[in-house]
């Protein structure tokens, strides 16, 4: 998760000077009909390097070039929907997808395009057809990747292998079937030596794929199931604020869920939430001083979009959208309260639903929508 140090991107203001950041740049990558789903950055590269989950079967790689953003090349080889994406941790060059053809392919970007796909996995037939849905790759040597699938209403099934071996990618590593009994959205390895998985079941498991535990790992399955967090409603995503230390989920109710690790207990034991009701008076509030700033229906389509920045330095933003428009909240240092600090409007269709929302530097953000755009906002 994209979570640079961002303490003073936006300072308090009250409520009649809270600015409409500026819309810098509009991008629209497609000719047809396409929804972006997430935007990933490769950390090596210095998060200028990023590519996207869409609707379609092409992989297209993006590099800001400041005031530019330029699409630098088109990865061939998916026939249906790009569903997952991780850069390599430690590898610039390293890539990884998946798609609902049911195949996970690893890139090597420093081939020429035609030739760039060094590794195809096909899950066709297996537990983890008909659809992968999220795919990561590991810290550390970066050769552990795990993918996820699964659709509504069924059981979801996770795989973690291990890139270096060429046999079938079951008998790699570790097979999880149906480990989940809705559809897995979301697996991420943690630097911690965890994996996390979330589902439709409203579970975050909690894995150990330590080296340690790997020998227990492979015999039984249950040994490397460490732990489980219950929102009770549909987890769409989660990440980490800083550090594993924080763990947080967005529901598909809007709720936003918040877990403290306690290193004592040796498990995430610090719970909170925050509604999206909750949201509602900060938009009454606000309507009185600064009826410009919001639109009158915009509580009533409010949408938790993501969270970006770390505990660690007080940097936790919330971004909710409404109507294409992008409201910034900034989280107290407990995580109880939050406060409305920024709106990015326009660049978005008014009736399009923005799926991401990152933080690129002290002063400027990049959302994604169902519009199929990209748009850049600058607090200058």
């Amino acid at each position: 998760m994209f979570t640079p140090q961002s303490s003073n991107i936006f300072s308090s203001r009250s409520a009649s000077q809270i600015p409409n950041l500026n819309l810098r740049l509009t991008l629209s990558p497609f000719q047809t009909p396409t929804y972006i789903y997430n935007i990933f950055f490769s950390t090596p590269a210095g998060f200028r390097t990023f590519s996207f989950t869409h609707s379609g079967s092409d992989i297209l790689l993006h590099e800001i070039q400041a005031p530019q953003i330029l699409h630098t090349r088109t990865l061939r080889g998916h026939t249906n929907q790009i569903s997952g994406l991780s850069f390599s941790k430690t590898n610039e060059n390293m890539l990884i997808s998946c798609s609902h053809d049911t195949t996970v392919r690893l890139w090597d970007l420093r081939m020429p395009d035609q030739s760039s796909c060094v590794q195809a996995l096909s899950f066709e037939g297996t537990t983890l057809a008909p659809q992968l849905n999220t795919v990561d790759l590991s810290f550390g040597s970066g050769y552990l990747y795990a993918v996820g699938s699964g659709q509504v209403m069924q059981p979801g099934s996770i795989v973690v292998g291990d890139l270096r071996k060429n046999d079938s990618p079951l008998s790699n590593y570790l097979v999880m079937d149906e480990i989940h009994s809705d559809c897995v959205n979301q697996v991420s390895f943690g630097s911690n030596n965890m994996l996390y998985s979330c589902s439709d079941d409203g579970l975050i498991h909690i894995y150990d794929i330590s080296e340690s535990n790997q020998k227990q790992v492979y015999e039984e399955l249950e040994d490397s199931l460490d732990g489980a967090l219950n929102v009770e409603d549909s987890v769409e995503r989660f990440g980490f604020l800083g550090t594993t230390n924080c763990l947080y989920a967005l529901s598909s109710t809007n709720h936003l869920h918040f877990w403290l690790y306690d290193a004592q207990e040796d498990e995430y034991a610090d719970y909170r939430v925050m509604k999206r009701e909750d949201e509602w008076y900060n938009f009454k509030q606000f309507k009185e001083t600064s009826t410009q700033l919001l639109d009158m229906d915009a509580q009533d389509n409010l949408h938790f979009v993501e969270v970006t920045g770390s505990v660690g330095d007080d940097s936790v933003m919330l971004h909710a959208s409404a109507l294409g428009c992008v409201y910034v909240f900034k989280m107290a240092k407990d995580l109880k309260s939050q406060e409305l600090i920024a709106v990015m409007r326009g660049g978005h269709s008014k009736d399009a639903l923005i799926r991401s929302v990152k933080v690129l530097n002290a002063t400027t953000l990049m959302t994604a929508g169902e519009d199929g755009k990209l748009c850049v906002f600058t607090a200058d």
